[in-house]
């Protein structure tokens, strides 16, 4: 059997994780086949995609769901193997798998949760950006890169590029909207309802639904999903309805705890990944900071980044989002949006001083909206409410013409 091949690292792979007993790491031999694997292929032609996500698969639902202890080391192959997945789709459906495990870590081993945060960081990591290297994306942008592997060809690179910039999206929308990642925690279930309408998670993401039949001893067996019951029907009865709202208040207390940890555990990891990507987190916000539903999250998220006050942040003014925070300042009625917008901007000055001056207009016109904000803000308020009035008399004068 020749050296490098994908048949070999199956081969390995299944030897691995099909042997009795604990697993506590990658055995040495598994490293060495890997890395006789990675010399091998370093162009997207080169790679069986489509036999190492079947290999994948299979020993997770043979080997892993069988025997949880398993876990942490069949994350820790990920980490090494999922660079070589081409397809995006099977490559998310394992980022949506543990990404839940990494964030929503209330009641999960501690080890499991940092192994599944080193895979997503590490699958982050797969490209570094750096402004003496330049590869076009797929998504017609360019950008500067260095490649961890250097022999790897423009596709490849591009390919990884993508999956990343998919991680980051996805981990942003979990911020701004938490339920993305809730539901079942239990690491005895591979459930993944939650992000069924999520992207591109589709078909495939489905074969993770299924329930595993051994109770593992990496997590609580019967207690782990009543941490946070479903609330039982209102009854009639007074005393059960008085039980029944000292539950309900116990339960959101909980749950608002659960999403806290999860928004640390996100922007840690948004994070990293930003103070290393500035221009590829920047670009990132920018589209979404567009939609005004989760425009003031957003805008959270952006001020903790600023506040670490990154070298880089003068990259903000490649993209279009300096603008955009302007825009906010001045079009925005949401006096958290106002506020959370203008103070990025004051963070901003100290990097970007020096190259604004066709934006001293608008920032002269912050200062003043900022100064007079209350009346402005009543002033408006008066014309809505007048415009609504004169819609609703419209509306009625009309229904009395017919």
């Amino acid at each position: 059997m020749p050296l490098g091949g994908t048949k070999q690292l199956v081969k390995a792979l299944e030897s691995t994780f099909s042997q009795s007993g604990p697993l506590d790491s990658l055995p040495d031999s598994l490293i060495q086949t890997f890395e006789e694997y990675k010399l091998k292929h370093k162009t997207q032609e080169s790679i069986n995609s489509k036999r190492l996500t079947d290999a994948i698969y299979s020993i997770f639902k043979t080997n892993i769901v069988e025997d949880l202890t398993k876990q942490p080391a069949f994350i820790k192959m990920l980490s090494l193997v999922l660079p070589y997945v081409t397809e995006t789709s099977e490559f998310m459906m394992w980022i949506y798998k543990y990404a839940k495990v990494a964030v929503n870590s209330a009641g999960i081993s501690s080890e499991l949760s940092s192994t599944a945060q080193d895979l997503i960081q590490s699958l982050l990591s797969v490209i570094v950006e750096n402004d003496n290297v330049s590869v076009t994306t797929k998504c017609s942008t360019s950008v500067g890169i260095t490649k961890i592997d250097k022999d790897v060809d423009e596709q490849l690179e591009n390919t990884r590029y993508t999956h990343t910039l998919k991680i980051l999206s996805f981990l942003i929308d979990c911020y701004v909207n938490n339920d993305l990642i809730l539901g079942d925690t239990d690491t005895n279930t591979t459930n993944t309802s939650k992000l069924e309408n999520y992207d591109d998670s589709g078909t495939l993401d489905s074969k993770l639904s299924l329930t595993l039949s051994h109770q593992g001893s990496m997590t609580q067996s019967s207690t782990t999903n009543t941490a946070f019951p479903t609330l039982a029907k209102t009854s009639t009865n007074s005393s059960a309805l008085s039980s029944n709202e000292h539950n309900v208040t116990e339960t959101s207390q909980e749950l608002e705890e659960r999403k806290r940890v999860i928004r640390l555990n996100l922007r840690e990891l948004i994070l990293n990944f930003a103070s290393k990507e500035p221009l590829i987190f920047f670009k990132q916000m920018n589209e979404k900071i567009v939609n005004p539903e989760y425009r003031v999250k957003l805008l959270t998220l952006l001020s903790w980044f600023v506040h670490l006050q990154n070298p880089k942040l003068v990259e903000i003014l490649k993209t279009s989002l300096f603008e955009n925070l302007i825009k906010c300042c001045l079009l925005d009625t949401s006096n958290e949006s106002v506020m959370f917008s203008s103070s990025i901007i004051m963070m901003l000055l100290p990097h970007i001083c020096g190259l604004i001056s066709q934006y001293l207009p608008d920032l002269f016109a912050i200062y003043s909206r900022l100064a007079c904000w209350h009346n402005t803000s009543s002033t408006m308020l008066s014309v809505l409410e007048e415009s609504e009035a004169n819609e609703n008399l419209q509306t009625i004068s009309n229904h009395l013409s017919h």
